[in-house]
């Protein structure tokens, strides 16, 4: 019997910073990539080098904003400020039959804005784009309620799929 073919895609999204809605203000944001940070490892007798982790790169978003907003701008050219923002989308799952189910997936994060440019090339009839850069300190990924991922690297916190992977980092020693 052949197997059933599920296909599972995020759709939509709403960002929010600090708690209000940026609709129709963002255009698309880029999460990060969580890069773990290697170390290489070759030992005498040894057949061959090899990595091992031994924590995490800096992570950082960028950020396509359709104008100058009254409200965004002074968050994002605050240089002493962490923001939250928050990402809330939807992950529908399709099989042959049709849509199956749909829950809601968020992408809460901390950022420091580190760029965002107070004017773009002005063009006759064509739309300004401005491309917003921020660091991030935090990311945490919640499907359906359940926390699949959480770095928080200001506090040491590492969760993966619901279990604090950091206790154990932080007990040895």
């Amino acid at each position: 019997m052949a197997e059933k073919v599920n296909i599972s895609q995020i759709v939509n999204g709403t960002l929010y910073v600090d708690g209000s809605p940026a609709l129709g203000k963002v255009e698309e944001v880029k999460l990060p990539d969580v890069t773990k940070r290697m170390v290489s490892y070759i030992g005498m007798g040894m057949l061959g080098e090899f990595e091992l982790p031994v924590g995490f790169e800096k992570m950082s978003t960028e950020f396509k904003v359709k104008s100058i907003f009254e409200d965004l701008t002074p968050i994002m050219c605050d240089p002493y400020t962490y923001v939250p923002l928050q990402i809330r989308s939807n992950v529908e799952t399709w099989d042959g039959a049709g849509r199956r189910k749909q829950v809601p997936f968020v992408t809460h994060m901390l950022v420091l804005f580190t760029a965002f440019p107070l004017s773009a090339t002005v063009k006759m009839a064509a739309r300004q784009e401005f491309t917003a850069k921020a660091s991030v300190h935090h990311v945490k990924q919640v499907l359906n309620g359940k926390t699949l991922f959480e770095l928080d690297l200001l506090n040491n916190k590492l969760v993966i799929n619901g279990v604090d992977r950091s206790a154990e980092v932080m007990s040895a020693g």
